[in-house]
C-alpha cells in the first residue's frame, strides 16, 4: 500500500493528578513494538498543556492523533433498544434530544453523551448509551488541544482494553495473556 495512504500512528495519552503518560505502538510485520513510552511527573496543573506540548515536541510526535480514555467509574451506562429499521442518524437525533429520559440521573446540559450499536437483530437493535460529566472531560480535551494535539478518540478505558483483546485474539492464542488496567480508583482485568 502507498505510504501516503497509511494512517498516522496513534498516541495513547493518560494524564493523572501527578503524571503524564504517553504510549505509541508501531506494527512491524505481525508484531507490535513500543515506539515511544513516556511517564513523566506532572509539575503543576497550571502548566499541564505546556508540559505535554514539550514532551510531544521533544519526541517529534506533533502530527500524530491522540486517544484518551475516561474511567469506567466516571461513566453512566445503559443498554437500550430501537427498531432495527431506524438509521444511525435517527438514533443519534433521538438520543441527543431524549438521553435524559434513558438516563434520568443525567442532567441535560451537564453531560457528554454517546452511543454504540451493539447488535442488530431481526426487529431490534441494541444500543449502548454512555454519558459522562462534561466539566472534567472538557478540561482534558482543552489540555490536549492547548498542547497543539489533535484529539482523535475518546473511549471508556475498560471497553478499549476489551476491544484491543478481541481485535488481537489471534496473537493471544499462542500463550496465556492478561491485561490489567490498574489505576488510582480501579482495578479492572480483561482475560
Amino acid at each position: 500500500m502507498w505510504r501516503f495512504l497509511k494512517k498516522p500512528p496513534l498516541i495513547g495519552l493518560d494524564i493523572t493528578f501527578n503524571e503524564i503518560r504517553l504510549l505509541q505502538l508501531k506494527k512491524s510485520g505481525a508484531h507490535w513494538h513500543i515506539e515511544h513510552c513516556v511517564c513523566q511527573p506532572l509539575f503543576s496543573e497550571s502548566s499541564m498543556s505546556a508540559q505535554l506540548a514539550e514532551i510531544i515536541l521533544q519526541r517529534k510526535m506533533m502530527s500524530y492523533p491522540v486517544a484518551i480514555a475516561v474511567s469506567d467509574h466516571q461513566v453512566l451506562k445503559k443498554k437500550i433498544s430501537f427498531p432495527s429499521q431506524l438509521k444511525e442518524a435517527d438514533i443519534a437525533a433521538d438520543i441527543h434530544q431524549n438521553h435524559y429520559q434513558y438516563l434520568p440521573e443525567c442532567e441535560r446540559e451537564e453531560m457528554f453523551v454517546d452511543f454504540s450499536i451493539l447488535r442488530i437483530a431481526h426487529d431490534t437493535q441494541d444500543i449502548l448509551l454512555v454519558a459522562t460529566q462534561k466539566q472534567p472531560l472538557q478540561s482534558y480535551i482543552d489540555t490536549v488541544k492547548q498542547a497543539g494535539l489533535k484529539l482523535s478518540i475518546i473511549d471508556v478505558d475498560v471497553y478499549a482494553l476489551a476491544r484491543a483483546k478481541a481485535q488481537h485474539a489471534d496473537l493471544l492464542k499462542s500463550e496465556p495473556r492478561f491485561l490489567l488496567c490498574y489505576g488510582l480508583a480501579m482495578r479492572d482485568a480483561v482475560v
